[in-house]
């Protein structure tokens, strides 16, 4: 099977060791964990994001990969380096330095992956990943997050984006350790996304105006068909309608993200015929406190099951009352299709 797109986590250490032949079919690379342990990553001349953030159980960290059995090109341009194959785009921003007003980085990094894309010939985002430093911080008297949000959206309209006509693409922002700069990778593609709201929450760019001068401009999720229906989760927390739930409360909140999670499926399913079991997705964790990682292992067991295939990061979450935040990848080989509309 000429497969476009596979998801594997593995050490630094076992990449590293990895022959040609299955490097040639990488199409980027985020590190997660401390900063340390890069320096053969950056010789492979295949796009690396930094993340620095831990890794809950992999104290060295751990590599994520994308990869395809199509063929890979690759490039570099200003602050992005890419790989690509007929299907999909990957892509890496560096934006330099953590003392640059957020606001601006934010703009700048943006504004340089929408004009690659589009000269790249894959217009549209399908899922972007963005990891800010000291998330909940204020400085110049605005929430970090919030001072993203402001940036993010005019990259946007800069490039003539509207709700109207096109829906923002899956993604999520998490926190990463103090004083690191803006972390940004994404997949891009030829062919638009169906993006997948959530019937129980308001979609994010709806958001009233307590949460900020500028809503989160991102889809709950995006589904697109590579070789079979392919879908992205954006990065999923306690919400109901726009509002926080449980707050203080760990386990809840794992349950009410799960019961938004489910929903997304149960949708993608009603809508456009796609069914995936929980038990198919590939499952990335975020949680406040690295103290609740056992009590997130006893919750997905109980509602995924024993084989559940989840990466657990400690990272703040967007929200300063929120514990924790979950993201999914579900694959083509792993779905039933019962019909297209």
């Amino acid at each position: 099977m000429n497969e476009p797109l596979q998801l594997e986590w593995i050490s630094t250490e076992i990449l590293l060791r990895q022959p040609k032949e299955y490097l040639s079919h990488v199409l980027g690379i985020v590190h997660y964990g401390p900063n340390q342990v890069h320096t053969g990553l950056r010789e492979l001349e295949i796009p690396v994001s930094l993340v620095n953030v831990p890794v809950l159980g992999h104290g060295d960290g751990i590599c994520e990969l994308w990869r395809s059995q199509q063929k890979v090109r690759a490039g570099s341009h200003g602050p992005i380096s890419w790989r690509a194959n007929e299907s999909l785009l990957f892509l890496t921003v560096e934006i330099g330095n953590a003392e640059q007003c957020l606001h601006d980085a934010t703009r700048d990094a943006y504004c340089a992956l929408l004009a690659e894309i589009t000269a790249l010939g894959y217009p549209h985002l399908l899922r972007v990943w963005n990891h800010i430093g000291d998330i909940n911080d204020d400085s110049t008297g605005l929430e970090r997050y919030r001072q993203f949000n402001i940036g993010r959206l005019e990259a946007f309209m800069a490039g003539n984006w509207s709700v109207i006509d096109v829906a923002p693409p899956a993604a999520s922002a998490l926190g990463a350790q103090r004083n690191t700069p803006l972390a940004l990778f994404a997949l891009a593609s030829h062919h638009a996304p169906l993006a997948i709201e959530n019937p129980r929450q308001i979609r994010a760019y709806d958001y009233p105006q307590n949460y900020g001068p500028c809503p989160p401009t991102f889809s709950r999720a995006s589904l697109i068909d590579l070789d079979g229906p392919t879908l992205f989760i954006s990065g999923t927390a306690s919400i109901v309608g726009h509002q926080s739930m449980h707050p203080d409360n760990c386990r809840e909140q794992i349950r009410e993200t799960m019961r938004n999670i489910e929903a997304l499926l149960h949708e993608v399913s009603c809508s456009h015929g796609v069914d995936w079991e929980l038990a198919n997705l590939q499952f990335k964790a975020y949680l406040r406190n690295g103290a609740d990682l056992w009590m997130f292992r006893e919750e997905m067991d109980q509602i995924v099951g024993k084989e559940v295939n989840c990466l657990i990061i400690q990272a703040d979450i967007c929200r300063r009352d929120l514990l924790v935040e979950i993201e999914a990848v579900a694959l083509p080989c792993t779905s039933t299709i019962e019909h297209h509309h």
